[in-house]
């Protein structure tokens, strides 16, 4: 796991002793969130788990899990899982590797050959933080690629794409692919003139991600949603992902506006006054409360 944000323990502190909410969520989601979900007894549930929700979003994963779990008849064992065809278990939405280690982890099971003394090499640290991703060219694809359409269609997509650049997500390989090529993938027109866009001015130097470190949060926002196919909430999550910038409120959010309702016992969607004296509260850690907030209703890890 990437090195924590310097000001993560900081942040845990201020807001422990300025909401009761949060100071109980702060200490719910220390363990792992193995542990949260499963019993460590339930080995082959929580491997399962972990295999399918890697490299992928927190609702992409819940996606797939939940297609899996359904093929298995909610009946999540190696014996289950053993029966289950190559070509069931990708309909699901996994790729063919995660379909291999499945498989293969069903196998070992059954086998005996799965030793369970292993299963540290497995578990989450102890405890799964906000980290960066370091690579905005990445994320502003991903974020482009992901808007207006289903977890599932996104994670085709973005395979797609990231196979079209032979993995090699970068200004300069996506510069050399036609307007066709990335059409292929099965980008709209609007999206494919917005990665293009973004390559021709990262290249260029007329985007220049350097400057976003000097910038404020609002000039961020205002600098990053300049770019085509940007609006404020995928700004917003480039700060909070790539930059790690520790007082992000992304109000747009549904996620967070959810974990608000349940959480302080508010209709949805929550009073706007409610979720700005919330801001108020938690600033200058917001991000780190939205952290907290998404994993409430979503106990696994995050990413973008």
């Amino acid at each position: 796991m990437t090195k924590a944000p310097k000001y993560w323990n900081k942040a845990k502190k201020y807001l422990s002793k300025k909401d009761e909410t949060l100071s109980k969520l702060i200490k719910k989601y220390k363990s792992p969130s193995e542990t949260i979900l499963t019993s460590k007894r339930d080995i082959f549930f929580s491997l399962c788990k972990s295999i399918i929700g890697q490299q992928i979003s927190i609702a992409a994963a819940n996606s797939v899990f939940l297609k899996f779990k359904k093929k298995c008849k909610n009946k999540i064992n190696a014996k289950t899982v053993s029966k289950l065809t190559f070509a069931q278990l990708k309909s699901c939405g996994l790729s063919r590797q995660k379909v291999l280690g499945i498989k293969s982890l069903a196998k070992q099971t059954l086998e005996k050959t799965f030793n369970p003394k292993l299963i540290k090499s497995y578990e989450s640290p102890s405890e799964t933080i906000l980290t960066s991703r370091q690579d905005i060219f990445f994320s502003l694809c991903k974020s482009i690629i992901g808007q207006q359409i289903s977890v599932a269609a996104a994670n085709s997509v973005f395979s797609k794409f990231k196979k079209k650049c032979k993995n090699k997500i970068n200004a300069k390989t996506v510069s050399r692919l036609t307007f066709l090529q990335l059409k292929s993938c099965g980008l709209s027109r609007q999206k494919v003139l917005g990665i293009k866009s973004l390559a021709k001015q990262t290249i260029e130097k007329t985007f220049n991600s350097k400057l976003i470190d000097k910038m404020s949060d609002e000039e961020a926002i205002n600098y990053l949603s300049q770019l085509r196919q940007i609006g404020r909430w995928s700004a917003e999550m480039i700060l909070l992902f790539t930059y790690n910038r520790s007082n992000i409120w992304p109000i747009q959010d549904i996620g967070l506006l959810r974990a608000i309702s349940k959480n302080y016992k508010k209709k949805y969607l929550p009073p706007e006054k409610f979720v700005s004296l919330l801001k108020k509260r938690f600033s200058p850690y917001c991000s780190v409360a939205t952290w907290y907030l998404w994993r409430s209703i979503d106990p696994e890890p995050i990413q973008y």
